[in-house]
């Protein structure tokens, strides 16, 4: 049996738009075509009036100086206290998540760094909405599933290729430990939870740790859902108004949060050796956060697996190593390179020194070497990178592993539309690139990529997987 989410128009979601263009949210589009939107402009007296059919679900967009944010918050609050509402911030200025929260939003988004976020979001609030009718799914680790029990809620496993969820097992269905095998050697880490049914798996796999006698840590998942929200509060906090004016005692006590988030979730994720670590974040559906988290993960697990640079400092850089993309128009954060025109491409060249600087005027304190990883993450090896096009030894081997672990995370995190490749494929295909490339356009050194290439090899290759076969060769 298959699921495809974004067929499915069987219950009516009452969705009310308040100064909120379609074009806008054009990236939820398919979204809002299972829901019957109403629109309107802000009007204060008229917040104050019911509405008629009552939304399920309320976004507001960004109102005009004339018009307090706050006040469109507790307007609607006092009508509505069942459905969720969502501000959709559209510019640098004025926002202050906390505030309006505090003031009565559900939550709020700062476009377009937080469009995947805002959707994700918004597909479980339709899945409320329509009490199930509409699916939304949440990704679990397989490490937090014990083969040969039975659960009590619905799984299923996605297929990114067309876009589309299937049936795994139904609630009371017992989990054979054949069938789990069978997920692992396809490199499948992760599988698949009904919204609805998510407080189910946490009080199975709260009961499961208690079992073992390690009650009281987060399992895997939670793990990782507590890491892409202390991320998000961490990166969103720096683009807010009162981000601007930083102390140097609050930008150390930001930099302190990195440091935290680092250690709690990055150096000490998973279980087991580096390669299980790495393998346990590969194979998920990504967005900005999500990036910036495996990015980070991956950065500091290939700098323990080469020896090269301090792991600590490759997961503060892979951290905070695209921020500059919030200070760019939406389509350099939307779109991938290859789909971006001329005018779009130069300005998403300007992404990393615009991360620096907003890392000084954060006055957030990082070493010279965190700074010049950041700088040169997108350099290429044979000097056709940028933002210097700088190549060769010019080159720090720290931001070569960052670059690596940034292009490693776009190829084996799970999107729609598009294969998601295991460890080893994404290895493979870095040296099939490499002997493709003319020497002035390799993105990596091939010694480090060789290095890389052979730690994997010996390291922790599962049996039956491919490894690559010969060594890069330098052009």
């Amino acid at each position: 049996m298959s699921d495809n989410p974004g067929s499915q128009k069987s219950s009516t979601v009452e969705v009310l738009l308040i100064g909120v263009s379609i074009s806008e949210i054009d990236f939820a589009k398919d979204l809002l075509d299972l829901c019957h939107t109403s629109r309107h402009v802000f009007n204060l007296e008229r917040l104050l009036e019911p509405f008629d059919p009552a939304p399920g679900i309320i976004i507001v967009g960004t109102p005009g100086a004339d018009v307090p944010i706050a006040e469109v918050a507790q307007a609607l609050k006092m009508n509505y206290q069942e459905p969720p509402i969502y501000c959709l911030w559209t510019k640098r200025d004025g926002y202050e998540r906390k505030h309006f929260v505090k003031n009565g939003f559900t939550d709020a988004f700062l476009l377009p760094m937080e469009a995947s976020s805002f959707k994700k979001t918004f597909r479980e609030a339709i899945s409320t909405a329509s009490k199930g009718a509409i699916k939304a799914f949440r990704s679990v680790k397989l490490l937090d599933i014990e083969p040969g029990t039975i659960l009590d809620f619905e799984t299923a496993i996605y297929m990114p290729v067309n876009k589309k969820y299937v049936t795994y097992s139904g609630a009371g269905d017992p989990i054979d430990p054949e069938r789990v095998e069978k997920l692992k050697k396809h490199h499948m880490n992760a599988i698949h939870v009904p919204h609805e049914q998510m407080q189910k798996f946490y009080k199975y796999t709260a009961k499961k740790l208690s079992d073992i006698g390690t009650s009281g840590t987060l399992s895997e998942t939670e793990k990782r859902e507590k890491a892409q929200e202390a991320v998000r509060n961490l990166i969103g906090g720096m683009f807010t108004e009162s981000a601007k004016e930083l102390s140097f005692d609050q930008g150390k006590q930001m930099l302190n949060d990195c440091q935290e988030i680092v250690k709690s979730f990055v150096l000490a994720s998973g279980a087991g050796d580096w390669f299980a670590k790495l393998q346990a974040a590969t194979g998920e559906a990504s967005d900005s956060y999500a990036h910036s988290t495996n990015v980070s993960t991956f950065s500091s697990l290939f700098s323990m697996a080469l020896g090269v640079g301090k792991p600590e400092e490759l997961a503060l850089a892979g951290l905070l190593h695209d921020i500059g993309l919030a200070e760019l128009p939406p389509a350099c954060s939307t779109k991938a390179e290859s789909e971006m025109n001329p005018e779009e491409l130069e300005q998403f060249k300007r992404h990393p020194e615009l991360s620096v600087n907003l890392i000084k005027t954060r006055r957030i304190v990082v070493s010279e070497t965190v700074t010049k990883i950041i700088q040169q993450h997108h350099e290429r090896y044979g000097g056709k990178g940028f933002p210097k096009g700088f190549a060769g030894t010019r080159l720090m081997k720290e931001a070569q592993i960052l670059s690596l672990a940034d292009r490693f995370d776009y190829l084996t995190s799970m999107r729609a539309g598009k294969k998601t490749m295991t460890p080893m494929e994404a290895l493979e295909y870095f040296k099939t690139e490499a002997s493709q490339l003319k020497a002035e356009e390799l993105y990596f050194e091939p010694a480090l990529l060789n290095d890389l290439i052979k730690v994997f090899t010996t390291g922790g290759v599962q049996p039956g997987a491919a490894s690559p076969a010969s060594e890069v060769k330098a052009a």
